[in-house]
């Protein structure tokens, strides 16, 4: 059964075919593993980045409309929030359900030198955006592949 979704990627090739794979910072090496096919009328080009919104099918998304990303993606962004101490980053970390499949994740310091836990999941939903809005206020950003459409690009405790 097919379901509308947007999806945060690079346009690359995969089998000879238009495929989103995550975004990912510079110097990061993609992840083809979890690549989603595309068809359509109207793709991106390769090497753009680019958000789709489509109508997503297992690994295959029939893309409605994509526009380009303008802002590249970065794990290390300073957080304008106060973030949390490293114990209170430690609890954070190890109530993250482990089935969710993981592009990366690490810690951002703010600029005011706490931490705030940086997550890039394969699949953000509706679980994801609850257990975000239990986290302490400033302590968690997550950045997705693929999103269900209602919601956020980028989900913020």
């Amino acid at each position: 059964m097919a379901e509308e979704v947007m999806i945060r990627g690079r346009v690359t090739l995969v089998d000879d075919q238009p495929s989103l794979i995550p975004s990912v910072p510079d110097g990061v090496e993609g992840r083809t593993d979890c690549a989603v096919k595309m068809t359509g009328a109207q793709l991106p080009f390769i090497g753009d980045h680019v958000t789709v919104r489509g109508s997503l099918s297992g690994q295959e998304i029939t893309v409605m409309s994509w526009e380009q990303d303008r802002q590249r993606l970065s794990w290390e962004e300073r957080s304008q929030s106060t973030g949390v101490d490293q114990a209170t980053l430690q609890q954070i970390r190890d109530s993250r359900p482990k089935e969710w499949e993981i592009v990366g994740s690490g810690a951002a310091r703010t600029a005011t030198g706490g931490k705030v836990m940086t997550l890039h999941v394969v699949r953000a939903t509706r679980e994801v955006s609850d257990w975000v809005a239990r986290q302490p206020e400033g302590s968690v950003v997550v950045y997705s592949f693929i999103r269900d459409s209602s919601l956020g690009e980028i989900l913020l405790a």
